[in-house]
């Protein structure tokens, strides 16, 4: 398209950048663009520089710079400050994509989570060795996960549980809910990426759990009643001839409403030897 440039009002900028009239009344309004003259009548018309003007505007709005970015950009004197002032924005943007990157990462650990619990309902396995990271919720569960994100932004422990082990003797189940407020709370990562091997995770006042085997089990309870799940790992490590080794604990995956009766969804994890 061949452009001839004259006079032009507003309704033929917002057809030529598909805008509205409403934005280019505001960009005039903060000084980023100019009207070139103005009718007797009142009508502004654009020259050829406004349509370069507004065109550099519309692809650094496309860039996520704010109104006043622009200004700021557009207003400089210096071509060297809009470069520094850019050199900052391109920092913000990569931080941004940093945090898109983890929010999808944490996404589709939850998604695998909760296909696990729908494709198979129930599971019980014997782990090889695992390594957990653990720390205390002082003084607040986000600082204690801020521990584990200083060590790594794709670290995402669970709240998580534990108990004492007469529990696992009791004839009403795990952590009857007489007895819930008994338990111990703190912040877990399962080590996938062996970290405590070549990183001091002691400096982020991150602990490690001595790495063994564990009985496995994803389930769920309903939080009114006793988790009667207890039972059938019991069972199992009867069957397998296994000794606990130390406290078991629970990791909590979510809850689900089922006409409007909540269920709690955990990863169950028992020492064993």
């Amino acid at each position: 398209m061949i452009i001839k440039f004259k006079e032009y009002k507003i309704g033929y900028l917002c057809k030529l950048f598909k805008i509205t009239p409403k934005a280019i009344r505001l960009y005039s309004e903060m000084d980023l663009l100019r009207p070139s003259s103005k009718s007797d009548s009142g009508y502004r018309f654009f020259h050829r520089d406004d349509v370069f003007t507004l065109d550099y505007i519309i692809r650094l709005r496309k860039m996520g710079f704010s109104l006043k970015e622009i200004r700021t950009i557009l207003h400089g004197d210096d071509l060297k400050d809009a470069v520094k002032f850019l050199d900052t924005k391109l920092e913000d943007l990569h931080m941004q994509l940093l945090q898109i990157r983890i929010k999808i990462a944490k996404a589709e650990v939850h998604q695998r989570e909760l296909q696990e619990i729908l494709s198979s309902k129930k599971t019980l396995e014997i782990t090889p060795p695992i390594t957990f990271l653990a720390s205390s919720i002082e003084p607040s569960v986000e600082e204690a996960a801020e521990r584990f994100h200083r060590i790594n932004p794709y670290l995402f422990p669970k709240l998580t549980f534990s108990f004492p082990s007469a529990e696992m003797e009791s004839a009403k189940g795990m952590l009857p809910a007489e007895n819930r407020q008994q338990v111990s709370f703190i912040l877990m990562y399962e080590d996938v990426e062996n970290l405590h091997m070549s990183i001091d995770v002691s400096a982020y006042d991150v602990t490690v759990l001595e790495s063994c085997r564990y009985i496995h089990a994803v389930t769920s309870a309903e939080p009114s009643v006793d988790y009667h799940f207890w039972d059938e790992i019991k069972q199992f490590m009867q069957d397998h001839h296994l000794n606990q080794k130390g406290v078991s604990f629970l990791q909590y995956i979510g809850t689900i409403s089922e006409h409007e009766n909540p269920r709690d969804f955990y990863h169950v994890y028992v020492p064993v030897e």
